[in-house]
């Protein structure tokens, strides 16, 4: 089931809470726990939607509201999956995993992740463990009946990395997953030469040091960097243009990314423009022009939750809209 989450406000508190109480409801009778969800009320719940640092979601499945989840932040780096419900009619189906990696792709900041459950519900523990989620090993007594297992999920530190020779394999592995999905690689830099890594490497290196060639006037200085994690694996690519033409003022901007087909919606485009931004920064570059096509909306996202403003919307040629954002990035 295609799974979203929107952000809940206080006008949905009594829907999230009805939707609370009868996720919970089977759990509450056979606990009996005063601290269980299902004995909140609607105030709890609005209070909870006043938090700093928090996110409440509606969970969607296929268009239908079918839960909730909360998170919030702890401490610095360190976030907490404070309560997730999915009604009893659509539990099995995957849902709660893929809201969890939802939720979790809008903390592009967070380093560890913690949370709870009882500790004899196996098919929580099973969602968790397949969210990337480990026991800790504590373990609080609530009653004789109730007894929670805390589990935690450390999130791989990642960095942006100048592409080498080393990075042969990953690259194609990249490229093949594109051509897998049926996609065009994006973005354009990842995918320029002829196709071989070798003449890949060379461009991006020349483009690098402004080495430009002379029939391509529309191309500009610009460095292209990898995002890549513990593994070595190459889960983005993104491409920042130094200064901009007439094209890239209107259309391109002066950075253009993508993540692999298989990575996404886990966040890491939103780390990734955030990295770049900390590049342009270093090189004294006031504010950047990012674009995305109006109907990507993920990629919007992305923009607006590294502080783009939309400044207005342009047509090509073809008809498409193209939405150009202004991220500002020194003073």
């Amino acid at each position: 089931m295609a799974v979203t989450l929107e952000c809940a406000t206080g006008a949905g508190a009594e829907m999230l809470l009805t939707l609370q109480k009868e996720a919970f409801a089977p759990l509450y009778a056979l606990y009996q726990d005063e601290i269980s969800p299902f004995m909140q009320d609607v105030e709890y719940i609005h209070r909870r939607l006043a938090f700093d640092n928090a996110s409440y979601w509606k969970i969607y499945a296929d268009g239908m509201l079918c839960g909730g989840i909360y998170t919030f932040k702890k401490g610095e780096g360190l976030y907490r999956l404070g309560i997730m419900n999915v009604l009893p009619a659509f539990q099995g189906k995957g849902i709660g995993r893929q809201a969890i990696a939802l939720a979790e792709a809008a903390v592009p900041d967070a380093l560890e992740w913690e949370l709870d459950f009882p500790i004899d519900q196996a098919k929580n523990r099973k969602c968790y463990e397949n969210a990337g989620y480990m026991d800790s090993g504590r373990r609080v007594v609530i009653n004789e009946r109730l007894s929670l297992a805390y589990m935690r999920k450390y999130v791989p530190p990642l960095r942006l990395v100048v592409p080498s020779e080393a990075h042969k394999a990953a690259w194609e592995a990249f490229r093949n997953e594109f051509q897998e999905a049926k996609e065009k690689i994006v973005p354009y830099a990842a995918r320029i030469g002829d196709g071989r890594f070798e003449s890949f490497l060379q461009l991006t290196t020349d483009f690098a040091q402004g080495k430009l060639p002379p029939d391509m006037p529309h191309l500009v200085q610009a460095s292209t960097y990898f995002l890549m994690d513990e593994s070595d694996e190459i889960l983005g690519c993104i491409n920042i243009r130094y200064v901009l033409n007439e094209y890239l003022l209107q259309v391109g901007g002066n950075i253009g990314y993508g993540v692999r087909p298989l990575e996404r919606q886990r966040g890491y485009a939103t780390k990734m423009l955030s990295l770049a931004l900390d590049k342009c920064r270093l090189l004294g570059m006031k504010k950047v022009l990012v674009t995305c096509d109006k109907n990507n909306e993920g990629s919007a996202r992305t923009i607006q939750k590294n502080g783009g403003v939309l400044e207005n919307e342009f047509k090509e040629d073809n008809g498409n809209l193209v939405q150009r954002y202004w991220i500002q990035v020194s003073m």
